[in-house]
């Protein structure tokens, strides 16, 4: 598995419908689109991740924008799948099918843990990532945004060599797990412990 360095701003798009009724995808002005974020200082493309509509598509709308990410892309920034899936098998079957269209790495959200204490969701989500990982064999990221308190207090200690969707994570040659801290999720972190 290559590894992957992301820093500085990756955009979620968001899918182009032709009208108001979100039936029909615009994939000409979700290309104009893309082509306007790619002419500015980005550093990859997060194609259905989770502020871009994928619950919503069917696996087939989703390789489309896919496929036109990569295509104007042209290898120019990496390109991000999105995976949402309560299921590891579903992560693991919708992370393969991207991979194998050629996404660089996956965001991956976590499955949901209501009525789940912090343990237990710990012992959960370690598992699903630890299977996911092992199974999907591409670069991911799990994704923790604001508001997600209770994903955030859940990984408060994350365990030495294991994924959290408090940190982003990767795995280096030598297959260990090496934990990252950007800026803006230490941020985000502080900001959800002052909001309780």
């Amino acid at each position: 598995m290559s590894r992957l360095q992301l820093s500085g701003v990756i955009p979620s798009p968001p899918v182009i419908y032709t009208d108001d009724t979100c039936r029909e995808i615009d994939y000409e002005g979700y290309r104009r689109h893309l082509q306007h974020l790619l002419a500015h200082d980005i550093t990859a493309l997060c194609i259905g991740g989770h502020a871009g509509e994928t619950e919503c598509l069917t696996m087939d709308e989703r390789l489309k924008v896919i496929d036109i990410a990569i295509e104007e892309s042209k290898g120019r920034v990496p390109v991000i799948g999105g995976v949402i899936a309560d299921s590891t098998h579903s992560a693991i079957d919708q992370a393969m099918v991207q991979k194998e269209r050629g996404v660089d790495a996956v965001l991956v959200c976590p499955p949901q843990h209501h009525r789940l204490g912090p343990e237990r969701a710990d012992a959960m989500h370690l598992a699903h990532f630890g299977a996911f990982d092992r199974a999907a064999q591409i670069p991911f990221m799990i994704y923790g945004g604001p508001g997600d308190a209770r994903a955030i207090d859940s990984f408060r200690k994350p365990s030495g060599n294991s994924p959290s969707s408090a940190n982003t994570w990767s795995r280096g040659d030598s297959g260990a797990w090496r934990r990252h801290r950007p800026e803006f999720l230490c941020r985000m972190r502080v900001g959800t412990q002052r909001g309780r």
